[in-house]
């Protein structure tokens, strides 16, 4: 299994803070999970990769692996982000949401107001472009 083909959400942190980031991602996790979506840890993925160059990248355990279960998935990704930035005030977070061939990248700015709207329908045809690719294989 190659994480090249998997939708995945990973955060970067602009200080060091290890720790931290650990913790956020563990928070966004459980805000997705909350949400209906289902979540792996790449880091899991990883340790059953044949893909040597994959199991080794750091940046994995920031990583986040997500099956997408329900319409409104969009709008459930973008909460559950809203809710884990609010978490860190000073720290700044940025996420890249990968979705297929896809990436965005998104920091607490694009979580508000109409940006936040954007996101999500951004993110809803991709969604969606990506459930129909599967349903016709």
């Amino acid at each position: 299994m190659y994480l090249v083909n998997m939708d995945m959400i990973s955060l970067r942190m602009e200080q060091d803070d290890p720790d931290l980031l650990g913790r956020q991602v563990l928070s966004l996790r459980r805000n997705l999970q909350a949400s209906g979506i289902r979540v792996t840890p790449c880091r899991e993925v990883q340790e059953r990769s044949d893909d040597l160059e994959t199991r080794s990248d750091p940046a994995m355990l920031y990583t986040l692996a997500l099956t997408f279960m329900t319409s409104g998935a969009a709008v459930a990704l973008v909460n559950a982000l809203r809710a884990t930035f609010e978490a860190v005030h000073n720290a700044k977070l940025t996420a890249k949401i990968t979705i297929g061939n896809r990436s965005l990248e998104v920091s607490g700015e694009h979580l508000s107001g109409h940006e936040a709207r954007k996101v999500e329908d951004i993110l809803e045809g991709w969604i969606k472009g990506q459930s129909k690719g599967a349903s016709a294989s």
